[in-house]
């Protein structure tokens, strides 16, 4: 049975369907009795009632547990938004950029719900506790590129440097842009690729998406916005992140208490710090979340719902009778003991492994299925197991029946192959390189040509009689630092004799 339906079981529970039957009338619900990972089923099952949800937890660690458990069950999109982890007024501390990076991505990604819907967000109190710039100031320091659209590329750069990116040769990290004749590359404060403009004169021809590594396209675009470093904008009109969402929002929030003590007790040590720091510094109203904006900012969204510890204030009550997963300490005999109770009961036990290694054990262990003795195994990976009797299903995870932590799983997109800029980065002219295409060539450095009036950069590589071959940058997907026999100098191809495509087909044959 696949998490899909799981997902599926669940939604035709009476869970499910209480909860919309009440959000009609009752637009703030506490949920008790809901353990384990069924909270994010439930946050799945209601996307029905609302295309955008904000989930919202106490600490960052509970926030990246919903992203990694939404991410599994739900097929929208899901938005984790950090925390900056700044002590307020700390002049002394290092930043981490990649947190401002990833909590800008957010930002641009949460402005762009109006358009695609279907989003969930998914973020915690210390989060929500350091403002943001409001959405119409981001608007407006944000640089718009359109296919089509006529501008100076010398103008476009200026821009680009205003809003504080480095000029570098190629780029590696947001905040960076390369330039290279009708050719911008810009690693923006916000997405997970750098974007390459390719310019006819004044107009922007193509817009794309490119792995930093291997220089691969990864997409083609119609439209951009690069966003500065949010952090470096002016503090005045700063407010928290719920300012950006519609008040038809579905909010969820997990442990209320937890959250409005954490906001409470954070702004009073920025009180506290702001009476010791310069008199210059923006007040830590300006800057920083307290529990009565929470409140009050909370008013303006129709339907929330509480989960957890049940809030300080009174609200509609509903309950769900889940149990959490045993605890079995390792012992496959409770496991099998407690198996053969469930079926009894009707109740199927679901596995969830973290890897094929982990289910060929528990088959090995547990032995065949049958109707005494039902279970079934799947790979893939939820925080926590629960039973829930009334559909008949026990969902269990194995890092629990070990005792093992679990590490919220994040995916990212991976794309292999090709030299990486660090690796062309430290050639030493000599060096031979690998053109899948020639063949095994020397690395003659770095050269600026003419390509269709425009100047590019390229890399060159010398092959047999001094045959020179340019390689763009666009495509460094095809090089490869070439690996051989240590101490032993390889046979430089020679350009346009055959060779290296005989000796390729000859390869495939012995592979074949």
């Amino acid at each position: 049975m696949p998490v899909s339906d799981l997902k599926s079981t669940i939604d035709q529970s009476t869970v499910i369907s209480s909860l919309l039957n009440a959000l009609k009338s009752e637009h703030k619900l506490h949920l008790s009795g809901v353990v384990g990972s069924l909270s994010s089923f439930i946050i799945a099952g209601l996307t029905t009632h609302s295309s955008t949800h904000l989930v919202i937890t106490d600490t960052d660690e509970q926030a990246r547990i919903y992203k990694s458990d939404l991410a599994v069950i739900s097929d929208f999109e899901i938005i984790y938004f950090p925390a900056s982890n700044l002590k307020p007024y700390d002049t002394n501390q290092i930043q981490d950029s990649s947190l401002f990076v990833q909590r800008s991505e957010a930002i641009q990604a949460i402005q762009a719900i109006q358009a695609t819907k279907k989003k969930l967000v998914v973020t915690s109190a210390e989060a929500l506790f350091t403002k943001v710039a409001p959405p119409s100031q981001i608007n407006e320091v944000s640089i718009f590129v359109k296919l089509g659209m006529e501008i100076d590329p010398e103008k476009l750069r200026e821009e680009l440097v205003d809003q504080a990116y480095e000029p570098v040769r190629f780029v590696d990290q947001p905040g960076e842009y390369a330039m290279r004749g009708g050719i911008i590359d810009v690693f923006p404060f916000s997405g997970e690729y750098p974007i390459r403009l390719e310019f006819f004169g004044d107009e922007i021809e193509s817009i794309r998406e490119f792995d930093a590594s291997s220089q691969r396209s990864i997409s083609f675009l119609n439209e951009v916005k690069i966003v500065p470093d949010l952090s470096n904008l002016p503090d005045a009109n700063k407010d928290s992140l719920l300012s950006y969402f519609d008040t038809d929002t579905l909010v969820w929030i997990k442990d209320s208490p937890l959250v409005l003590s954490l906001l409470e007790a954070n702004f009073e040590k920025a009180r506290s710090a702001f009476s010791e720091a310069n008199e210059n510094d923006s007040t830590p109203e300006t800057l920083f979340l307290d529990k009565p904006s929470f409140y009050s900012q909370l008013n303006n969204f129709k339907d929330q719902i509480y989960l957890g510890a049940p809030p300080p204030f009174t609200m509609h009550e509903m309950s769900v009778r889940s149990n959490p997963q045993p605890d079995f300490h390792g012992n496959f005999d409770l496991l099998k003991q407690n198996i053969e109770s469930n079926s009894e009961q009707g109740i199927k036990t679901i596995i969830l492994c973290d890897n094929d290694g982990q289910e060929h054990r528990f088959n090995e262990l547990l032995g065949a299925s049958e109707p005494h003795f039902n279970y079934q195994l799947r790979v893939q990976s939820l925080h926590k197991g629960f039973i829930l009797p009334e559909s008949s299903l026990a969902l269990y995870t194995d890092h629990q029946i070990f005792n093992r932590y679990y590490r919220p799983k994040v995916k990212k997109r991976t794309y292999s192959g090709g030299i990486s800029f660090k690796e062309l980065k430290d050639l030493s002219i000599g060096d031979y390189v690998v053109h899948v295409d020639y063949g095994i060539g020397k690395f003659a450095g770095f050269k600026k040509i003419q390509v269709k009036n425009s100047e590019q950069e390229v890399v060159v590589l010398r092959y047999q009689e001094d045959s020179l071959l340019y390689v763009n940058i666009s495509s460094l997907h095809k090089l490869q630092k070439y690996s051989g026999k240590e101490g032993t100098a390889p046979r430089i191809t020679k350009l346009g004799s055959g060779e290296w495509a005989r000796k390729k087909a000859q390869t495939k044959r012995k592979v074949k």
